[in-house]
């Protein structure tokens, strides 16, 4: 309400503003989030139906994504896992310096090279080689990680090294 100046007279004021170009924004803008959603969920349900660990790191090294996985061989949830910044529990030889994770992260994200190695772990008590590799996303500033078992594999390769020798013998 309002009234003129000078005059005993009251007026109201109707304020009317075309909002359809803000609405067909906001509308656009509320699909595109209901598809980067949808998305995510799409890429995050693919990663935990792998059965091996898969994880994410940033920059600094923090682990800041894994799959279900991952968080199973902690006998942990993956959010608990981010919280607490918990590692796979590869064994190293006493004597080695090997890298850590964050190590070979750091090093695939400034070189832009994925960097790969070979340890052991031990899943529910029985012993395995495991591949690793820090996969640079250097567009994103993080690294995609994953290991997986080759026990299986390093066993036929000695036995068929061991086969070759006794041949030669």
């Amino acid at each position: 309400s309002g009234s003129a100046t000078n005059s005993p007279e009251r007026f109201d004021i109707i304020w009317v503003e075309d909002v359809t170009d803000q609405e067909a924004g906001l509308e656009k803008s509320r699909d595109l989030h209901v598809k980067a959603e949808t998305d995510m969920r799409r890429l995050q349900a693919a990663m935990n139906a792998f059965r091996y660990p898969v994880w994410m790191r940033n920059a600094r090294g923090e682990l800041i994504w894994c799959n279900n996985y991952y968080a199973e061989v902690l006998k942990t949830t993956p959010e608990d896992a981010i919280r607490d910044q918990k590692e796979l529990p590869f064994t190293t030889a006493k004597k080695s310096a090997q890298k850590t994770n964050q190590d070979m992260a750091e090093l695939a994200l400034r070189s832009g090279i994925a960097q790969k190695d070979r340890r052991h772990m031990v899943i529910d008590g029985n012993r395995h080689l495991m591949d690793i590799v820090e996969l640079p996303v250097p567009h994103l500033d993080i690294t995609v990680g994953e290991t997986w078992d080759i026990s299986r594999e390093d066993e036929l390769e000695k036995e068929a090294a061991r086969n070759t020798a006794a041949q030669r013998d």
